[in-house]
């Protein structure tokens, strides 16, 4: 193989090349333009790697009430109900998520004035089985999860409130400055040239199963951020649980102070 004088790099680089003025390889003058490029490779693909963002959303999709069938008598219905709580209270509860329904469960079940609780299986709103998870890569539409069935469900489990949770977060990788030390692979495998990022959110519905009174909506979001890790940290896994665990505890103390007030029962 000849070899340029002085330059160290073959006159065909051995690289298949259609189109190449230099037939199937690369010439020496080819390689000479890629020279720059190439020690930056590795950083573009480890930048790749590390940066990006995740979101999490429930499978299926809430549909308050079906749009076609909404009249003005549901309307009417909506304003002449009034809250008609009374203690101890039956509680029914259906979570988007159902990776945390245990959790929630043992929260609901602390909240003073609650006697019983009650979890809607999936099964029964949106015909999915325990096991069973929609493919990643499946174009089918959310599966609906309608709040009269769910009213329904929980009447016929003779509880007088139900509660819907829905949870959802968003994580971030983002490059800082020490991204300029990862030219060469090896120190890019432990720089922390990354900035994580995690905010989550926990809502939840509490609602009348006999006439659809809402008595509230609680909403709690929490955002943190880590700067500096490598791609191999699981930083984002461990602000998440720690938001989790706050969300959840906010949540357990609105739904306790809601069902404490005069307000609940019908009284002023």
């Amino acid at each position: 193989m000849a070899v340029t004088r002085g330059s160290g790099w073959p006159d065909a680089w051995p690289l298949p090349c259609k189109g190449s003025p230099g037939g199937p390889f690369l010439t020496a003058m080819e390689v000479r333009m890629l020279r720059p490029a190439l020690p930056l490779a590795p950083l573009s693909f480890l930048s790749l790697l590390g940066c990006g963002a995740t979101v999490f959303r429930p499978s299926a999709r809430f549909d308050v009430d079906d749009a076609r069938q909404i009249d003005d008598g549901d309307i009417r219905a909506a304003f002449e109900a009034h809250p008609q709580l009374s203690t101890p209270t039956q509680v029914a509860y259906y979570t988007l998520d159902p990776a945390h329904q245990d959790q929630i469960d043992a929260r609901l079940r602390r909240v003073p004035g609650v006697s019983r609780v009650y979890r809607i299986p999936t099964l029964l709103v949106t015909g999915r089985r325990r096991f069973e998870e929609a493919p990643r890569w499946s174009s089918d539409p959310p599966r609906e999860v309608s709040l009269e069935r769910l009213r329904l469900l929980a009447a016929r489990a003779r509880c007088d409130l139900l509660v819907v949770f829905d949870y959802g977060y968003r994580t971030e990788r983002t490059a800082n400055g020490l991204i300029a030390l990862d030219v060469l692979v090896l120190p890019a495998l432990f720089v922390p040239f990354l900035d994580a990022r995690a905010e989550s959110y926990l809502d939840a519905y509490v609602i009348d199963t006999r006439n659809g009174y809402l008595y509230g909506h609680l909403s709690a979001d929490e955002h943190a951020h880590d700067d500096g890790v490598t791609i191999w940290s699981r930083s984002e896994d461990r602000m998440l649980a720690r938001q989790w665990r706050k969300l959840l505890g906010l949540t357990e103390r609105e739904i306790a102070r809601l069902l404490a007030t005069p307000a609940a029962a019908g009284r002023s």
